[in-house]
């Protein structure tokens, strides 16, 4: 079938189910939606718009002929949304992903709760809020808006085989690290506009580690990479010293003092990343990174807060006090640079 009228299949009967060899041309006759159970996808076809099967609710089946030979490069925003598909495979064509392309299908709803959803090797979403957000190794290509306003998210690794990662991906995500782990002798890591943050704004919170010195010339010479000039650096969060988030059971009447040990004392300057909350932990009031040197205290000012940290070489502990008023928190972290790697911008 080359061409379907905007009317036709009007009146059809609700048992009369259809398997559609897509053409582009057929996009507009929405009335063979309802109808549809499967759906195949020729090799010539480029892209796929948005909305297309949107509402199909009884597709379960999208094949694409010649898979591993195919030339698609993008899937629309909501393509898939409603319909009843469990699983299915991508060509390894597919550079993008839109936003909600398989929003309210078994392939999300069956999704373990507050998890990263998968559609083939592409993570397309959270069903929920993910905790914890640990993309798999061989991940390919992460969706427009998979991660949008994940407001508890701190690091994540791309891993090596992620070839692109989609508009909004990390939009209003609060990253700390991005640790890349795939070097541009392999081609770098497509990014796309605004994936990380709102346009124009880099966090200062924010350091992004990639391989090597080479890759860090590549990435920062590269598209929308090139905006985090700055803080593109050779390393690797897991490779610096990290200590974990330590997170108050938010101060009442107002004063909170974290006090943690280091896992073995060290002697050269340590870089904390420090964040105010209030409102028990509603609204994030400031962050900032300071070098801290061994055994001298360091206040800094956050949103009119005043956070003091001090870290104590000789046993390893770390002090962090504040005094503001109920719900107030602190979030601390910790890196030390490892010596054979370029001191911190």
């Amino acid at each position: 079938m080359e061409f379907a009228g905007e009317n036709a299949f009007s009146g059809t009967p609700n048992h009369f189910r259809i398997t559609w060899h897509y053409n582009s041309a057929l996009n507009g006759c929405r009335n063979i939606l309802p109808y549809l159970e499967e759906v195949i996808i020729p090799n010539h076809i480029t892209g796929i718009p948005a909305d297309a099967f949107k509402n199909a609710g009884f597709l379960s089946i999208v094949r694409f002929a010649g898979l591993n030979n195919n030339i698609l490069q993008s899937i629309g925003d909501r393509v898939f949304e409603n319909t009843r598909i469990s699983e299915i495979d991508i060509p390894s064509s597919v550079r993008t992903i839109g936003q909600y392309a398989f929003n309210d299908t078994p392939l999300w709803n069956n999704t373990a709760a507050n998890s990263i959803v998968y559609a083939d090797r592409w993570a397309v979403g959270v069903n929920g809020t993910a905790f914890e957000l640990n993309l798999k190794n061989d991940t390919i290509g992460i969706a427009d808006s998979a991660f949008r306003n994940q407001m508890w998210r701190r690091d994540i690794v791309i891993p090596y085989n992620v070839k692109y990662i989609g508009y909004f991906a990390f939009f209003h995500v609060p990253l700390r690290t991005i640790s890349i782990k795939r070097p541009s002798s392999s081609g770098i890591t497509t990014l796309s506009n605004n994936a990380i943050t709102a346009s124009g704004f880099v966090s200062n919170a924010l350091r992004i580690y990639v391989p090597c010195q080479a890759s860090a010339a590549a990435y920062i010479a590269a598209p929308n990479w090139s905006a985090f000039w700055q803080i593109i650096q050779a390393g690797t969060a897991a490779g610096d010293f990290t200590v974990n988030i330590f997170d108050n059971t938010w101060g009442i009447p107002g004063c909170i003092e974290i006090f943690f040990m280091m896992p073995a004392p060290i002697e050269i300057p340590v870089l904390f990343d420090i964040e105010v909350w209030a409102g028990w932990g509603s609204m994030r009031i400031g962050s900032t990174q300071i070098m801290l040197e061994p055994d001298t205290m360091t206040t800094v000012n956050l949103g009119g807060i005043n956070v003091s940290v001090m870290y104590f070489s000789h046993s390893g502990h770390v002090l962090a006090h504040t005094c503001c008023c109920n719900g107030i928190g602190l979030l601390i972290s910790a890196y030390v640079r490892p010596a054979d790697l370029p001191p911190w911008r």
